[in-house]
């Protein structure tokens, strides 16, 4: 079963993670299939069922793309006067968040459950351009179960 877990702090910040009724996460790796040019990756690191990955444009500006397989994991974010609305990425329920100033980031938060993966995109793009950028990720890897 999918559902998005909500939850918000203080006004602040909302949660989110993922029931699933998959016993097990399959093992893919994503990554990002097209950014927009003048954007340059960073660095990566792991975190609970996943990745995260960091880039940056010629402002010096933050983009983060991170997922994870493990239905534990829970992503945060700071949704204060954001407007949000529901987005289908690839065939994948999510919601976006666009901030009413251009100097935040924007968030979109979409997953499946029945892989299970959840992803998140932040970044100072327009609603067109988060949305592109998300339903071009792309698997990498996947990994055998011998």
């Amino acid at each position: 079963m999918w559902r998005w877990g909500k939850e918000v702090y203080l006004g602040e910040w909302h949660k989110f993670s993922m029931e699933t009724d998959v016993k097990e996460a399959v093992n893919l790796t994503y990554e990002l299939g097209w950014i927009p040019e003048g954007i340059e990756f960073v660095t990566k690191f792991d975190i609970m069922g996943g990745e995260s990955f960091i880039y940056t444009d010629e402002k010096e500006l933050v983009i983060v793309f991170s997922y994870s397989t493990d239905p534990e994991y829970v992503f945060y974010m700071d949704s204060v006067d954001n407007i949000k609305e529901e987005v289908t990425i690839n065939g994948m329920p999510g919601e976006i968040f666009i901030t009413p100033s251009e100097e935040e980031t924007n968030t979109i938060v979409w997953g499946d459950a029945s892989i299970p993966v959840m992803f998140s995109f932040t970044a100072e793009f327009d609603n067109e351009t988060m949305i592109k950028v998300a339903e071009n990720i792309k698997v990498i890897e996947v990994e055998d179960e011998d």
